[in-house]
This record gives C-alpha cells, structure tokens and sequence, in this order.
C-alpha cells in the first residue's frame, strides 16, 4: 500500500502573470535498493506518453559517476564524502533544469521523471556532513531542494523489506548492499524526504505487479487523470491530544524526526485560464473522447512555511461525471500567488491557517494538521491511501489519542471551517464515511 503525509519561490512582484496553458510536472522516484524503479519508469513513461504527454527522464547522478570512473574506495573519510555528494548534487541539480527548461520550452504538457532527487544524497551522508554539502550550495537547511523542485516524491520500498526472496543487485553494478544494510538506507532515504507535501511510500504488500499499478494510479492522479480515486482517512484528534501532541511527537520520535510548516490555505474564486483540461493535450483527446468533461467544484491557493522558506502551490478540486473526485495541483511563484491572492480571493471564505506536523511511523508516514486560525482548538490526523488499497489497514499511532474519523468533506474539512456564513452553504460534495480498516496500536 501506499501513503502520503512543493514550489519555487519566485520573484517580488505582483503584477498580473498568465497561468502557463500546459503543464509540466517533476516526481522524483526513490527508494532502497532493488525496489522496482528502473521498471516503474518504463512503465510511467509508457503511461504517460500514451496519454499525450512528454515524458523526459532524468538518469541517476550517482551512478552515472561510478559507471564514470568514481570508485567507492574514492569515498574513504568524511571530507571526501562531502566532496563527492557535493559534486553529486550539482550534477543532478543541472540535469534537471536542463531536462525541465527544455520541458517548459516544448509548450505541450510534460512530465520530468528524476531517479532519485537531491535530497536522496541525505541517506548516505552524516548529518555534519549534509550541512556542509547544502551549505557549499549557498543553503541553510535543505528545504529549498526539497520543497521546492518537485510536485511528488515516489518512495519505493526495497524488496529487502517485505519481499526478500527477490532482493537482487545483479541489475546495478554501482550497487553493492546487503539485505540488512539495504533496509537501513531504504529508511533513512524515507526520513531525508520526510515533510514533503506529496511523500508517497509503495511497500511490497500487493506483490510486485500491484506495486507498479500503485505507482502508475498515483501519477494518474498527480497529472490529473480522471483514473482513480483518493480516499484520504482522517481522523479528529481528542482534545487532550490536540493540546499534548507536538510535545508528545519530540519526546517520542526525536525533534529531526518531527518536520513542521505553517501552511496558508486561501480559497479563491473561478480564474477560468488557470482551470486547465484534464485531457492534456489534442494528441491525448481520441483517448477520453467519449468521457464528459469534469466540473470544477473549487479551487484555493496554499503557502507553505518552513524555516523562513515558502512553497506554493494551485489546485482545481472537479468532480467527475461517475462521482470521482479528481484534484489537479500545479506549482506557483511567489509572484503568481501573491496575484491570485490579491484578485480572486474568495471573499465569503476565511483564510484558513494550519501548523502541520509530518512524521513516519513504522514505514508510513503520517500527518497532524493543526488549525491556527479560523479556529485554533482542532487537530486532525492524516493517513492517506489510494482506491486499489482501500482493503488495507491504517494503523493509528499508540502515542495520539482519536475521537471520531471524518469524512473528506465534512463538517471538519478545510472547505466548511473556511466559510465565513457555513449555514447557507452546503459542502461541495456529499459526505461519505471511510470505508478503510482501522487499528488503533
């Protein structure tokens, strides 16, 4: 099963600015060793271009270098560690400008697919160690690579952990671990991403074939795909939990384990060129031709904070004609946000303020979203999992206590606590409970 817990800051200003008429995403694939992503983006490249889009694959840094001449004898001490993730990193930093400036210059709408990212280099590195890669790049901390290069980062978990007898390295002579050591860099790799709005993990329960049609639903629904449903589960925090739970996060996970944003949630009314088709192009239209068209049923802009350092993003919520939900995100500038916020911000909706709070726990990651303003006195936990792991089950942390599970767009959802008179607006969909299994640990 999988579960969930970016954008680039752009420049100071504030006149108007066209929304881009196509669309171009960038997803990281990641995970241990032997996991399936040399497969899963032969498959996604195949999905995607049937669909219209353009696909670009940017090749792994590191083993370009030690296909290259790089030898892991050449890693011997610290200082050479931090050289060489240096380099790494900005050797994938340029390759994926490159592939994305190229990307954006086509004008038709694409998909950039990275083997693996540049925060991936955190797994193999000291914590001293990163700071002084980051800090060579002119950073202080590594949210700026993080929030704000890719709209998902697709963790695929190792074979060495759920599917064994299927651990191999024979397919990658730049690798060399053992099972004991792949699972220790498969977590450590789930923690240097950990805080990331879309972090997905595809654990080896469904088999490898199930794996690889998880991996391809959830980049269905990423580009916007009327293909699968997401069911989120959520569940209302107790009023002792709300209170205790940050405490109650450091002292039972680690402060480094516990990353937090504040996040400016703004609902704005119809901007009708930021509302792109869900068919992504005319080359895809014959493939959904005879589908209707969706109808958007609200859309709203979001900041989010962390350390000083902002990432926004847009999304469309539709509704298809059989009933899916559908949500369509696109990354903004500061500039484009500050426009839409200033324009067409709903002025019947409250801007809605939270502190999240993301964490794994026992290879699942996990969010509280924590509401500061309209109200300050809610705490919602957050398990998110695709329709085809529906039959799953979602484990609730033992240390937060859970008062009732909510509906998606309930009485508790972001939409309702927005409105400024919510007696005379009804929610945007019915309410429907979730159906998914649930053990409290």
């Amino acid at each position: 099963m999988e579960f969930t817990a970016g954008a680039e800051a752009g420049e100071e200003e504030d006149a108007p600015v066209e929304v881009a008429s196509h669309r171009c995403y960038k997803i990281v694939l990641t995970g241990g060793p032997c996991a399936g992503k040399t497969t899963a983006l032969e498959r996604l490249s195949s999905f995607l271009r049937e669909r219209g889009f353009r696909v670009y694959t940017v090749p792994e840094a590191a083993t370009m270098l030690f296909m290259n001449g790089v030898r892991f004898s050449d890693l011997d001490g610290e200082d050479r560690v931090v050289a060489f993730q240096t380099a790494l990193m900005d050797i994938q930093l340029n390759l994926e400008d490159s592939f994305s400036a190229m990307a954006t210059a086509t004008g038709e709408p694409s998909v950039v697919l990275c083997d693996r990212g540049a925060c991936d280099g955190k797994a193999y590195i000291s914590p001293g160690g990163w700071q002084r890669v980051i800090a060579k790049r002119g950073m202080d901390n590594d949210i700026m690579i993080r929030e704000g290069r890719y709209n998902a980062v697709f963790h695929l978990v190792t074979a060495a952990n759920g599917a064994e007898k299927f651990y191999t390295l024979a397919n990658n002579n730049a690798r060399s671990e053992p099972p004991e050591e792949a699972r220790e860099v498969d977590v450590k790799t789930q923690r240097a991403w950990t805080g990331h709005p879309n972090h997905l993990i595809f654990d080896n329960s469904s088999g490898f074939e199930g794996k690889m049609q998880r991996v391809v639903d959830q980049m269905a629904r990423i580009v916007g795909l009327p293909l699968v449903q997401r069911t989120a589960t959520k569940f209302l925090l107790s009023s002792a939990s709300t209170e205790a739970f940050p405490a109650v996060l450091r002292d039972t996970l680690g402060a480094d384990a516990v990353q937090v944003f504040e996040v400016e949630k703004i609902y704005v009314l119809h901007q009708p060129q930021a509302a792109v088709s869900l068919r992504p192009s005319q080359a895809a239209a014959s493939t959904f031709a005879s589908e209707p068209e969706t109808v958007l049923q609200y859309s709203f802009i979001r900041r989010r904070t962390q350390d000083g350092f902002s990432a926004y993003g847009h999304t469309l919520v539709k509704r298809h004609p059989t009933g899916e939900r559908v949500e369509v995100k696109r990354i903004l500038n500061r500039r484009e946000y500050n426009w839409m916020k200033n324009m067409y911000a709903d002025p019947s909706r409250h801007v809605v303020v939270q502190r999240r709070h993301f964490f794994l726990w026992e290879g699942r990651t996990y969010s509280i979203h924590q509401y500061v303003q309209p109200r300050n006195d809610l705490a919602i936990l957050h398990c998110q999992a695709s329709q085809a792991a529906q039959d799953a089950e979602v484990r609730i942390p033992p240390f937060v206590t859970v008062e009732a599970p909510l509906d998606e767009d309930g009485d508790f959802s972001a939409f309702r606590i927005s409105l400024r008179n919510p007696i005379s607006t009804p929610s945007a969909f019915p309410p429907r409970a979730s159906s998914t299994p649930v053990i409290r640990a």
